[in-house]
């Protein structure tokens, strides 16, 4: 991936089937936090975020914003979606969320921490 931008979506519901492949899913642009909404807080949102989870967007760019432009110059760039945890770039995510007052980590309901335990060794043919 060469380049990250921030996107504002637009989303269905209902795709046939075959559309669905143009697509890209939700599920993890919601449960990771990424996708928020500007006008509304983590909890109040999380009704609105699960109808999401199910649905698929499509993100034409018509503003090169990562280039400085200061309006839509060229040919609009078909974008893809991050799918899962590693592609973002963490600053470009920071940077958002510092902007625009938001929490990804709070809005993808936190973290799993896995902690560990001394346990008895058993042989497997004990």
């Amino acid at each position: 991936m060469s380049r990250q931008v921030e996107a504002h979506h637009y989303c269905s519901h209902q795709l046939p089937k075959e559309e669905q492949k143009y697509w890209h899913s939700h599920i993890y642009e919601v449960q990771s936090g990424m996708l928020y909404n500007p006008d509304g807080d983590a909890k109040s949102d999380l009704p609105h975020m699960e109808g999401l989870v199910n649905s698929y967007g499509k993100t034409w760019h018509t503003w090169q914003v990562d280039k400085g432009d200061k309006f839509p110059l060229g040919p609009p760039q078909l974008m893809m979606s991050f799918v899962e945890d590693g592609q973002v770039d963490d600053l470009l995510v920071k940077d958002r969320d510092a902007r625009c007052g938001a929490d990804h980590w709070k809005a993808g309901q936190g973290a799993w921490q896995s902690t560990m335990a001394q346990m008895e060794f058993r042989p497997h043919n004990a």
